[in-house]
This record gives structure tokens, C-alpha cells and sequence, in this order.
């Protein structure tokens, strides 16, 4: 258990502006990401985010054009010609989860449109989740099951001494063939909390079914990350800590979610 941490307010954070990119590198423009409940078209010109759910408090409809993409302390916005932050996205080629001020949760949540399927089971969230440990300061508890939520400013910490070298998730696979990472402590209002907590750069991966393991390295990014479990459907995963990217404050490990993948 770790002392309670006073989150100091930086009174300044500059930005790097940067072309919005897929994690391998492509640029994004004249995407489309499509989901059950929402749609996210992405040009050269425009960011155009469709409520087709209906949801509560947030329009039908949001364009931001023109448009630039900055990222704060290494966490990727969307912001409008004064510079006014519109959207946090996290994104690769295959999928997108977009977020607004004072919204924890996504309000789209969508797939590549030339590999959309309208199944839900297509990307799911793990089960089974536990962990070593996690951390508790006051009254809020980064436990291991919100990794399956992947909300703003609710990652699973680690809760021993130190970087947690060592300190472990575990969850079960059904019928997938991989799953994506999030790394770090994501926030929409305070981003630099990324960059202040340390980030997992190498996880050690156990296949408690199969008996074997491996190693993967994540890049210093909260968008999505994929590694494949191909031929290890229904086993049981063990994700060990083993190399740390150091926060620049505290040396808490964070991890924003997990989300499992079907084969396309």
C-alpha cells in the first residue's frame, strides 16, 4: 500500500503539433470508423463525430474543421483552428475510441471501415481479470477490473514499492486471436499524468495453459497496441512487468485497458 500522492497542476505544458498517424505509421485521412452506437469520419479538412445512439448530454453531430492534431504529453487531441481541445482519440488502423471533457467513458467506439462487422463479440473485454496488486490512494482504488473499462483517469496501478518490476495481470481468452494495449494513465484535463507515471515498455507473457512464455515490447503510446495469441484460444494469459518506462514524478506503473480481438 502507497501513500496518498498530491497531483501537482503544471502551470505549463507545451504541445507538439504532429500529422494524426496510425500506430504503423499511415497517415489517417478519409478514415471512417464505425461502430453499433456511433461514426467517426476523418478527412483532410474534418473530424465529424455521429451520435447514432442518441446518447444523453452530447449532440446528435460534432465537426471540428479545420483541424489540427497535438500531442500532450505523448496523449493524442483534436483540436479546432483557436487551438480549443475538441476530442482525445486513441487509434490505430483497425480501431478508434474517441473522448470528450468531463465523459469518462468513449462516446465512439468504432472499427476500420473496411473490416467493420456489426458483431459486439468481435472486440470484447477480458475476464477473469486479477492482479498482484494495485494501488489505493484515499478513497479511489485503480483496480485490475478497469482494464476492461478503459475510462478516462481509471487505469489499474500497481500497488507495491517501487516501478512494480515484477507485478502481474492475469485474465482468460475465449475464442480470439490477440489483444490490444493501453498504455498508461490516460486524462483528458490533466495528460501529463501519462508522462508522470511510469508506462510499461516490456511485459512478460505467460501462457499458463500452454506452459510457455515470451516477451513483448509496447511503444510509449496510450493508443492501441495489438499482439497476437494465435493458436492459444480459451488459455489462460499472464502479463508480468518487466521493463518500465520511468515516469518523470512517480514511479507507479499504469495500464489503461486490455480488449481482446476475434480474427477478421
Amino acid at each position: 500500500m502507497k501513500i496518498e500522492k498530491k497531483i501537482l497542476i503544471l502551470a505549463l505544458i507545451s504541445f507538439t503539433v504532429v500529422s494524426v498517424i496510425f500506430a504503423d505509421g499511415d497517415p489517417i485521412f478519409n478514415q471512417r470508423y464505425v461502430g453499433e452506437f456511433s461514426e467517426v469520419i476523418i478527412s483532410e479538412s474534418a473530424v465529424t463525430y455521429i451520435n447514432k445512439a442518441g446518447i444523453p448530454g452530447i449532440p446528435e453531430e460534432i465537426t471540428v474543421s479545420p483541424y489540427s492534431v497535438v500531442e500532450k504529453d505523448n496523449v493524442p487531441f483534436v483540436v479546432d483552428a483557436e487551438g480549443s481541445i475538441k476530442f482525445l482519440v486513441l487509434q490505430n488502423d483497425e480501431l478508434q475510441k474517441l473522448y470528450i471533457q468531463d465523459f469518462r467513458g468513449n462516446i465512439a467506439n468504432g472499427v476500420a471501415e473496411e473490416i467493420y462487422r456489426p458483431r459486439a463479440e468481435d472486440f470484447v473485454t477480458p475476464w477473469d481479470l486479477t492482479a498482484s496488486s494495485f494501488l489505493i490512494e484515499g478513497e479511489t482504488e485503480y483496480l485490475p477490473e478497469n482494464l476492461s473499462r478503459i475510462r478516462l483517469n481509471e487505469p489499474w496501478v500497481e500497488g507495491v514499492p517501487g516501478n512494480g518490476i515484477g507485478e502481474w495481470i492475469e485474465f482468460s481468452m475465449g475464442p480470439f486471436e490477440g489483444f490490444y494495449l493501453f498504455n498508461g494513465f490516460i486524462s483528458f484535463d490533466k495528460p501529463d499524468l501519462y508522462t508522470r507515471n511510469s508506462r510499461v515498455k516490456t511485459f512478460r507473457v505467460y501462457d499458463l495453459t500452454a506452459g510457455d512464455n515470451w516477451v513483448i515490447e509496447l511503444d510509449d503510446t496510450p493508443s492501441p497496441q495489438f499482439f497476437s495469441l494465435e493458436g492459444r484460444q480459451r488459455h489462460k494469459i499472464r502479463l508480468v512487468i518487466e521493463v518500465v518506462y520511468e515516469g518523470t514524478q512517480y514511479e507507479d506503473t499504469c495500464l489503461a485497458g486490455i480488449l481482446l480481438r476475434r480474427r477478421f
